[in-house]
């Protein structure tokens, strides 16, 4: 999997760098805890590497197969073999990614991500009169924006800090997966502000958002067992899912491009910077 997601986009990297590290260190802790040399825990940790980056390099080359089989890719030289033109497009690719740096409207920096501060505008039309794309019959607009829901997106940022939390200080390994996982897709962004990049960057660790939800909304639940709350506890959880749904079908016309009077997608901008 980790193969694939590199062979889509090269930040997969990234994941395969953060998960490599995060087993190497939990093998090394496993075997501290339990008593165990730290020799074994560094043989372990190797095994665990040659399991992982092999094969997901091994994949990521696979992905490449239509283009090295076939002669009419971008740079294919039949005349060269496949490695020395394969490795020149990674460079050629590489060269061109490493100076990307140009001025964008909706451009947003790694750190405005986490809080939902500048989404894209991919499409946007208003039309005083009704027409057959919008028939609204004046002010209708259509427009699609990729926001990410502001709830889950807000909840999402306040539990992966407690996943943060609780791995540092329980050493709970299922917050760390969670922990290391968002870090992946977002830490290496934050060294390249000088980068143009956009707030659609961060759907790469929009589900570990949702993960750190679950887990922590489940921490809570197990607690308020523990300490005889679960029904206040079941009714806040139901209470955030109901304001969640409710949330969802207010966004709804920006992210499936239904027509709407032009008042209501004002009201749908919370924030100056979203328009």
């Amino acid at each position: 999997m980790l193969g694939l997601a590199t062979g889509t986009k090269w930040s997969g990297l990234y994941f395969v760098a953060f998960f490599g590290l995060f087993v190497a260190a939990s093998e090394i802790g496993y075997r501290k805890a339990l008593g165990a040399s730290f020799g074994s825990g560094v043989l372990q940790s190797v095994f665990s590497f040659l399991s992982l980056v092999p094969i997901s390099i091994g994949v990521y080359v696979i992905g490449w197969s239509g283009w090295i089989f076939g002669t009419n890719g971008w740079g294919r030289n039949p005349d060269q073999g496949w490695l020395i033109p394969l490795w020149d497009y990674h460079l050629n690719a590489l060269g061109f990614h490493t100076g990307l740096s140009s001025e964008h409207n909706y451009e947003a920096g790694a750190f405005s991500w986490l809080i939902n501060l500048r989404p894209t505008a991919f499409y946007f039309e208003r039309y005083e009169t009704a027409t057959a794309a919008c028939p609204i019959p004046q002010n209708c607009t259509i427009a699609v924006t990729a926001l990410a829901h502001p709830l889950i997106w807000l909840a999402g940022l306040v539990c992966i800090i407690c996943a943060i939390w609780i791995w540092i200080r329980k050493k709970d390994h299922s917050a760390g997966l969670i922990a290391v996982a968002f870090l992946a897709g977002w830490l290496p962004w934050a060294f390249f502000p000088e980068r143009t990049t956009f707030q659609f960057y961060a759907t790469v660790f929009a589900p570990y958002f949702v993960l750190a939800i679950v887990y922590v909304l489940h921490r809570s639940r197990r607690k308020a067992i523990t300490r005889n709350r679960l029904e206040a506890a079941e009714k806040f959880q139901l209470r955030l899912l109901l304001i969640s749904i409710a949330m969802f079908f207010f966004f709804a016309s920006l992210w499936l491009g239904i027509p709407t009077t032009d008042w209501f997608w004002q009201i749908q901008m919370w924030l100056p910077s979203w328009v």
